[in-house]
């Protein structure tokens, strides 16, 4: 059961050259992600900064237009304090993306090291080919 609905479900089967290949280009492209990331942190920093002045704008908006009953003031602090965890969720995830890709992967850093080396010592010497004399 390799298909599903006409769809691949299992990859197919590589050889370890071309798979190496596919993790060096990951590994290439992993520092234009962390700062991919690193941008949307300082996005959702702004994000989080607008929102506090917002909070503020409309707090001072609620005591200008008289009381408002207790449970109107919940319900908006309710919610407000879940967009802020929200934010700050967001923020900490994206630093810590873009903390953990600047290298990339450590583990797919030492496979494709070590490969080089493997290949790199079972490859032939110029001095193995020439013919006996």
């Amino acid at each position: 059961m390799k298909t599903f609905l006409g769809l691949q479900v299992l990859p197919k089967a590589r050889a370890d050259n071309d798979y190496i290949e596919s993790i060096r280009k990951k590994l290439a492209r992993s520092k234009w992600l962390a700062v991919f990331h690193g941008i949307m942190t300082c996005a959702f920093l702004a994000m989080l900064y607008s929102f506090h002045r917002l909070v503020f704008k409309t707090q001072g908006l609620l005591q200008a237009l008289g009381g408002m009953s207790f449970d109107g003031g919940v319900q908006i602090g309710i919610t407000l304090g879940f967009m802020q965890g929200f934010l700050l969720l967001l923020t900490a995830s994206s630093m810590v993306c873009a903390i953990l890709t600047v290298k990339g992967n450590r583990t797919e850093r030492l496979l494709v090291k070590y490969h080089d080396e493997l290949n790199r010592r079972l490859a032939p010497s110029q001095t193995d080919l020439s013919p006996p004399a």
